[in-house]
């Protein structure tokens, strides 16, 4: 691919400067120096590569690179993962050789880029399998049989790529590259950065709602999940999303001199008890609220019928957050917001002692708190704060770090990522005999003695 100099490349040459400056501050503030020279090599070959190469795709190759190695660095990623994604692009447009990338950013960098590939290959196929559905005539949808038959299909389809990226994810890293490159996707078509094609923004958006976003709850990632999960609404039901958008800020307006008392009183007492105590109160995001007026609203999905939902039924719509140093701090925390407050019987859940699948712990209690209003308190150590909010990707963060608490964060995230896959595969061994043995033999063979699956760019990410 040629790159064609224009007169306006030097003005376009500044965002990707400071993109480029933000990227190298981001990971200064948790890369040791050999893991920072590492990633400033695979940013100087994205750019060698990339610069100026514009009109291959939708976005341009080095701003996608860029802004998916931001996401990644802000999760505290390490080099490899970081390298991956800064130089996925330019082998996935076929401008740099996957040979090259092993010679000068090493095997590791090289098979996680070869991994997303192989997968945007399955992908790709399997959306050409899925054409012709989409391509039935509108009429047929108005059958309300036919219509959940297809519902259940989807969803079968979804669970079925949700395992086939565990299954091929021998590195956790691709997965969250992965994830990277949906969320930026998202970001883009959500705020009309660029003119993206009206059907084709409602596919990404139900990818996005069927596969990524529980991807991201299943790894953990309730940051990462709830803005997903947000774009995705936004994308499939913009009424939805517009009125719901508008009666969560009249909520934040009617309830926000409510949380800040709640919040300084738990201050105040937290002291008395003589904890080191973070305190935060919210109103749930716009998702996570539209799923819980569903069900106050029966299941009914209808605009009309929301409106008429008693918002007095969702009683964790408020919800408070208590950050402290140990578990035992957890219980004794608890301890005392039950002889402030009384509880609501069968809404006490002990997250510590029985984590979720996907690593995460709190203690989690709903409470008739200040004039009587049900509010949903949590409570939790900052290392379990920052699992429940990144996720598997807290391994990288805390590898480094001895202290106590950070190692049971590290050792949560690798003893997740491997519970999580053992358990999808031998639940469903037909994932295992079918999609591992292209992991399998990626691992035996050399990179450099792999050939390229498709001589034309993969499918985007």
């Amino acid at each position: 691919m040629i790159k064609m100099p224009t007169s306006g490349q030097s003005a376009e040459k500044e965002p990707i400067d400071e993109s480029a400056q933000e990227l190298v501050q981001l990971i200064a503030t948790y890369m040791p120096p050999a893991e920072q020279e590492q990633a400033r090599k695979a940013l100087q070959l994205a750019r060698e590569t990339c610069e100026g190469v514009r009109g291959l795709r939708l976005i341009p190759p080095l701003e996608y690179a860029l802004a998916v190695a931001t996401i990644l660095a802000h999760i505290h990623i390490d080099a490899i993962g970081v390298s991956a994604g800064l130089i996925f692009e330019a082998v996935d447009a076929d401008l740099v050789s996957l040979e090259r990338v092993e010679k000068e950013l090493g095997g590791a960098v090289a098979r996680v880029v070869d991994s997303m590939l192989r997968m945007n290959i399955l992908e790709r196929k399997k959306q050409s399998m899925t054409q012709g559905q989409s391509a039935q005539p509108e009429l047929e949808n108005t059958d309300p049989k036919k219509q959940r038959i297809r519902e259940i299909q989807r969803r079968r389809q979804a669970e079925t790529v949700r395992k086939m990226f565990f299954a091929m994810a021998e590195d956790p890293r691709v997965v969250l590259l992965k994830l990277a490159y949906r969320l930026h996707l998202m970001r883009v078509g959500y705020a009309q950065t660029y003119v993206v094609d009206s059907q084709e923004l409602l596919t990404m958006g139900r990818e996005t709602q069927e596969i990524y976003a529980p991807l991201a709850g299943r790894l953990g990632m309730s940051r990462l999940e709830s803005e997903l999960e947000d774009m995705a609404f936004a994308v499939l039901e913009p009424e939805k999303y517009a009125w719901l958008q508008s009666v969560i800020e009249e909520e934040r307006k009617q309830w926000g001199a409510y949380v800040e008392r709640v919040c300084a009183l738990l201050r105040a007492e937290m002291r008395k008890l003589d904890l080191k105590a973070e305190v935060s109160g919210r109103v749930k995001h716009i998702y996570s609220f539209y799923k819980k007026l569903k069900r106050a609203a029966g299941d009914d999905e209808r605009i009309e019928t929301l409106h008429q939902a008693d918002l007095s039924q969702i009683h964790d719509l408020i919800a408070f957050r208590i950050l402290v140093d140990t578990t035992a701090d957890c219980y004794l925390a608890l301890g005392h917001v039950h002889s402030l407050w009384r509880p609501k019987e069968g809404r006490i859940k002990d997250f510590v002692a029985h984590p979720k699948p996907n690593g995460y712990q709190a203690l989690h209690t709903t409470v008739f708190c200040l004039d009587d209003q049900l509010v949903e308190v949590q409570i939790r150590t900052y290392a379990m704060h920052e699992m429940a909010e990144y996720g598997v990707a807290m391994h990288w963060h805390y590898k480094d770090i001895g202290d106590h608490a950070s190692a049971i964060a590290s050792l949560c995230g690798r003893c997740a990522m491997s519970s999580w896959k053992s358990r999808f595969l031998s639940l469903h061994p037909r994932a295992r005999s079918k999609i591992c043995p292209l992991a399998q033999r990626r691992l035996i063979s050399p990179i450099a003695s792999t050939p390229r699956l498709a001589t034309t760019a993969p499918a985007r990410a």
